[in-house]
């Protein structure tokens, strides 16, 4: 088992911790990062090419929005973003849930080696027209939501060869793990590619509607255990709890 987050090592650490996934890959920046805790092995990264990095901050900017600019591990894995009169409230919420982060007056300038990923955190009716305009550049641009700010919209622009169908698609082949016997738990539009790529995919019951359509299971929402209930049913193969009847039904 291991976890495949859009969350950066430094927030993702602990949760391993208690999960007692530290021997294992994580896969960290929704598929650009994959290393193991306890000997600090870097399996691949995929970082997103610095002059793409500084087009995509233009556009970011050019919409009203605030980048965030997530360093590379070899550079210190730190944030860069800009003047607080371009945050959004939901950048501001954000930023504060950070120990360290930079600012600086020209983002763009500021880019001087190859950012692990951007992220913008905004809401929907300014997310949507920016990745409308992301969608068309030389990197791959994902929408998702955080559990820090859960009311806000997260939009990332990553490397094109990021993405975490890719890193467990990199993962089980180096680990000799068939697809079919991948099991992926996902709730946003991050997870699509990764849903797709395992055996089964499920979706939390409260992911988008949109998001449980294209998946093979639907479990129940989080505040049920839906995703310790997916675990017993498809990976242990005993459960407790009841069994749902088909997709998207929990009867308890």
């Amino acid at each position: 088992m291991t976890l495949a987050t859009g969350r950066s090592l430094a927030t993702t650490q602990a949760i391993a911790e208690m999960l007692d996934l530290t021997n294992v890959p994580l896969i960290l920046h929704n598929g650009a990062l994959a290393l193991t805790i306890r000997d600090g092995e870097i399996h691949f990264h995929h970082h997103l090419a610095s002059a793409a990095a500084r087009r995509a901050v233009t556009i970011i900017e050019r919409h009203g929005c605030q980048p965030m600019v997530y360093e590379n591990l070899f550079r210190g894995g730190g944030i860069v973003t800009g003047h607080t009169s371009r945050d959004s409230a939901y950048t501001r919420r954000y930023l504060a849930t950070k120990t360290h982060f930079d600012r600086v007056d020209d983002v763009a300038s500021a880019i001087v080696e190859d950012p692990i990923q951007l992220a913008v955190a905004d809401d929907n009716d300014r997310i949507a027209p920016l990745l409308s305009d992301l969608s068309r550049g030389p990197w791959t641009a994902v929408t998702s939501m955080s559990t820090a700010i859960p009311d806000a919209r997260f939009l990332e622009v990553l490397s094109p060869r990021a993405s975490k169908g890719i890193a467990a698609a990199i993962l089980a082949k180096r680990f000799g793990v068939a697809p079919s016997h991948v099991l992926a738990i996902g709730d946003n539009y991050n997870d699509v590619d990764l849903l797709a790529f395992a055996g089964i995919g499920v979706a939390m019951g409260n992911a988008p509607d949109d998001v449980r359509a294209l998946a093979d299971w639907v479990a129940p929402t989080v505040d049920e255990d839906g995703a310790a209930i997916a675990i017993e049913r498809f990976a242990l193969a005993t459960t407790n709890r009841g069994v749902p009847a088909r997709a998207g039904d929990w009867s308890g």
